[in-house]
């Protein structure tokens, strides 16, 4: 789905200049499902549909301006119980830079299907008339979804047909013929995962470095 304009974002530089800058952006994707050892010694494990992302950032050391600037905007996030958008700096738009998304033609509006006999590739035809280009580690998002998914691998076949692997199962299937892709400004919409923490004047007269864990949270 389009993005939430009712929903916050966390402060970053690319959004409003006085935020001060991650000093780290990090993600996992995190696989649902059960696992156990049997007495052989081998395992069993079954996995489920639901993947998501785990995101941690930080923010250095506050002046006193910055802190009085920054807090506030942390608490607003009342410990996970409101859903925010955040906006990792290596993901704004694809590696091979931002698409056109001026057109339904461009976005593959209504052309996106699972490849036959697979739940987490992508078939997309006629790739050379799209809005620009994806590789491999470049997240994605589909019009009518929140979910974030990341590029394993892509291949265009000699009939322009685009093969896109993706990090895990597509959560929605049947919303695929109805999408397009939504490439450019990528936000992940997730909730705190552990409280917002305290900010410590220290006695350099700075508060310290501050570290938060998100989890994304799905519409």
């Amino acid at each position: 789905m389009a993005y939430d304009s009712s929903l916050y974002r966390l402060p970053d530089p690319n959004v409003d200049p006085n935020a001060p800058g991650f000093t780290m952006a990090g993600y996992r994707d995190v696989s649902v499902g059960t696992k156990n050892r049997l007495n052989t010694g081998s395992s069993i494990s079954v996995s489920f549909k639901g993947n998501y992302w785990e995101i941690s950032i930080a923010y250095p050391e506050l002046d006193e301006a910055e802190a009085r600037y920054l807090a506030p905007k942390l608490s607003y996030i009342s410990n996970g119980f409101k859903p925010i958008y955040l906006q990792l700096p290596q993901f704004i738009h694809p590696a091979a830079g931002e698409w056109d998304e001026s057109s339904s033609t461009l976005i593959a509006q209504g052309s996106i299907s699972l490849k036959a006999g697979t739940s987490d590739t992508l078939s997309v035809p006629y790739w050379s008339t799209r809005g620009g280009n994806l590789t491999a580690g470049d997240m994605i998002k589909f019009t009518n979804s929140s979910k974030i998914y990341q590029v394993v691998d892509i291949a265009v076949d000699g009939s322009d047909i685009a093969s896109i692997v993706l990090n895990c199962d597509v959560i929605e299937p049947e919303k695929l013929p109805t999408c397009g892709f939504e490439l450019n400004d990528l936000k992940f919409r997730v909730k705190l995962k552990e409280g917002v923490p305290m900010m410590n004047l220290t006695s350099r007269l700075v508060y310290d470095s501050t570290n938060l864990m998100f989890e994304e949270d799905l519409a």
